[in-house]
């Protein structure tokens, strides 16, 4: 047994749940794949720093659906409706003993370099509680990375192949 962790962490850095509980679940919909795309540069641009105008297109096409009056995100509009509701977005917990409890089972941490969500600080917290961890800082990706990369794609393969 293993885990892989994609960008997320015990600590989730406020603003950038507020960011999530902000957008989520507000417009889902766009007149078309394109601007669906523009939009979505528009919020992420600033931590994914390295894509082309057809990544934002092909992240498009993994967010959204067509449907008759141009695209739509493909998930319930009410999962915004939760996170802003009664229940928060973020367990008030402590889930620093979660962590802990996996330290016996391998895994692998993927950071993104400019991700708001995961801190570096609490990356080398966790690296501290967990020091056979493996970590990959993922260049030029936000939270959560996409996963395009060769990098990653070559990591997580290994990573599976050396604990199956």
């Amino acid at each position: 047994m293993s885990v892989i962790i994609n960008d997320i962490g015990p600590i989730i850095e406020p603003p950038a749940l507020d960011d999530i509980v902000t957008a989520v679940g507000t417009v889902m919909s766009q007149p078309s794949m394109k601007i669906a795309a523009e939009r979505l540069a528009s919020i992420h641009g600033t931590t994914f720093t390295a894509m082309s105008e057809a990544d934002w297109i092909t992240f498009a096409n993994q967010l959204y659906t067509p449907f008759s009056e141009g695209v739509t995100l493909r998930y319930d509009k009410r999962l915004g409706d939760t996170i802003r509701g009664e229940h928060k977005a973020a367990p008030e917990e402590d889930l620093w003993p979660s962590f802990s409890a996996m330290k016996p089972i391998p895994h692998l941490l993927l950071h993104g370099e400019n991700s708001r969500l995961l801190s570096t600080n609490t990356v080398e917290m966790m690296q501290q509680r967990h020091e056979n961890m493996e970590l990959l800082t993922v260049p030029n990706q936000g939270h959560a990375p996409l996963l395009w990369d060769n990098l990653s794609q070559d990591r997580i393969l290994s990573f599976i192949l050396q604990h199956a």
